[in-house]
């Protein structure tokens, strides 16, 4: 190698390592400048600079965080030039927020009231000079001195019942008197010239039901205290004089008589009080009506019918050939006056599914507007229709057919 180029190869190493030297020189007064920035930018907020100099404290600010960054990069040069800027910016601001900052208000405390204690000699918390007996312990409503005691029993006038006539503490003052001798004071006895037990307060009970016979409707016979001391033997709620069958539990609205079958018709007077029927039943008051194209069946909760209900073809008007089959269902639903039923059509697959659809539900209704025309109340009927959705039999023979043109009487409540 030529002595020349050594020459120029020892310089660049030397100007190197006095480079990296003046870097970390420079570095570590850098950072020393940032912290005196810090310091600086926080005298800058606390004078008000937020409101008074914003953009210089934000400059300042930011360069400053820029500037450590560049620091940590190791970017000395650029750190230098935003620590400049910073600099600048935050001698800006403090200058411009020297008049910004809060203002301090000097308050002066009131001078205390220094209280004067009152005496209380008799410690009843009435000052002595408004105590009337300060010697004594009173009541304020006394002005200190204590309650009276004007019939001198021992018990002042507030806690004495009797404070005029003087009476034992046992009595609350009051003079024992018990004019009917039953062992109750006069004062407690709500009967005082008539004997009786301290469980009527001291008034008479001859039945001994603990009603007192002043408020006992039946005061030689013991009853219950809701019933005003009458009996109920069957305890249905309705005293025994007033009970057409006095043991056997009833509603009010048969006089306290049973109905089994619930049909408005007394088990007594009923023929069959196990089933419900109408009174006028040729079957005997209270049965249930025999009818020869129509049967109530409770368990399926259907009226059966042993007819089919025939109707014009393809339209819904009634056939006359089925008015008396007709006839005999309103005749149920008068003999079962509380009854509700669901009138139900159907047909078999013949013809577009709309038009059975619409064909069912016409027939329905055709139905219940006659049991209406024969007085059964709306409000107990409802009408719908089933199309061909609900099949009973096949629809590919005509029997089967036939089967699934109908009208069905569903049972909805009783």
């Amino acid at each position: 190698m030529k002595p020349t180029v050594r020459n120029q190869c020892l310089l660049g190493l030397l100007a190197l390592a006095m480079g990296g030297l003046f870097a970390c020189v420079s570095g570590s007064k850098l950072r020393a400048d940032v912290e005196v920035l810090k310091r600086d930018i926080a005298k800058a907020r606390e004078s008000g600079a937020y409101k008074c100099a914003p953009r210089d404290l934000a400059l300042a600010e930011s360069n400053t965080q820029f500037a450590e960054d560049e620091l940590d990069q190791g970017d000395w040069l650029r750190a230098d030039e935003h620590v400049k800027v910073a600099m600048s910016s935050i001698k800006r601001a403090i200058e411009d927020s020297k008049d910004c900052g809060p203002k301090k208000v000097l308050i002066k405390e009131p001078p205390k009231v220094v209280a004067i204690a009152k005496t209380d000699k008799d410690g009843d918390g009435i000052p002595d000079v408004d105590d009337q007996c300060p010697e004594v312990p009173g009541l304020p409503e006394y002005q200190g001195c204590p309650p009276p005691d004007t019939d001198g029993d021992g018990l002042i006038d507030p806690e004495d019942k009797c404070p005029k006539d003087p009476g034992p503490k046992e009595n609350q003052g009051c003079p024992i008197l018990d004019r009917d001798k039953d062992g109750i004071p006069d004062v407690e006895d709500e009967c005082p010239d008539d004997p009786g037990p301290p469980e009527t307060k001291g008034c008479p009970d001859r039945d001994k039901d603990t009603v007192p016979d002043k408020d006992d409707a039946c005061p030689d016979d013991p009853g219950k205290v809701e019933l005003k001391g009458c009996p109920d033997r069957d305890g249905d709620g309705i005293i025994d004089k007033d009970d057409a069958c006095p043991d056997e539990p009833g509603p009010a609205m048969y006089q306290g008589c049973p109905d089994r079958d619930g049909d408005g018709i007394i088990d007594k007077e009923d023929k069959c009080p196990d089933e419900p029927g109408p009174p006028d039943s040729p079957q005997g008051k209270g049965c249930p009506r025999k009818f020869s194209l129509v049967k109530v069946n409770r368990e399926k909760k259907q009226i059966e019918i042993k007819e089919k209900i025939y109707f014009a073809y393809n339209k819904w008007d009634i056939l006359p050939k089925s008015f008396g089959l007709l006839n005999q269902v309103a005749q149920v639903l008068k003999d079962y006056p509380t009854m509700k039923i669901s009138i139900e059509g159907h047909t078999d697959s013949d013809g577009p599914d709309a038009y059975n659809q619409m064909l069912s539900e016409k027939r329905a209704g055709s139905v219940k507007d006659y049991l209406i025309k024969q007085g059964i109340e709306e409000e107990r009927l409802q009408s719908v229709g089933f199309g061909e959705s609900k099949p009973i039999a096949s629809n590919r023979t005509p029997r089967g057919k036939e089967a699934n043109r109908r009208v069905e009487f569903r049972i909805v409540s009783e």
